[in-house]
């Protein structure tokens, strides 16, 4: 989304979260194959964020995600447990 946006106002934003909010802010962006055309020293964005792989989760953090939010409302069945972990490979994204 901010490539969207023109560089003057990439440079705003920028000046926004360095001299207004980064005491009391941090912002996290997260998404599959994120297009990251801020590569030139000249980006306002350049150098500005920490990229972090995420891992497949193990086999019993997947099903804790799985299972967790739900507990007390709604469960399971085992083999629907199996093919969820089977479909998504316990990839985080």
């Amino acid at each position: 989304m901010l490539n969207e946006f023109s560089e003057r106002i990439n440079q705003r934003l920028r000046s926004i979260f360095m001299k207004t909010f980064s005491e009391n802010l941090v912002a996290i962006m997260s998404g599959v194959g994120i297009r990251r055309t801020w590569t030139s020293e000249g980006s306002p964005w350049y150098n500005f964020f920490d990229e972090i792989e995420l891992q497949a989760f193990s086999r019993e953090d997947a099903e804790a995600l799985i299972r967790t939010p739900v507990d007390g409302i709604f469960r399971y069945e085992p083999e629907a447990v199996e093919a969820i972990l089977r479909l998504s490979t316990r990839s985080p994204t």
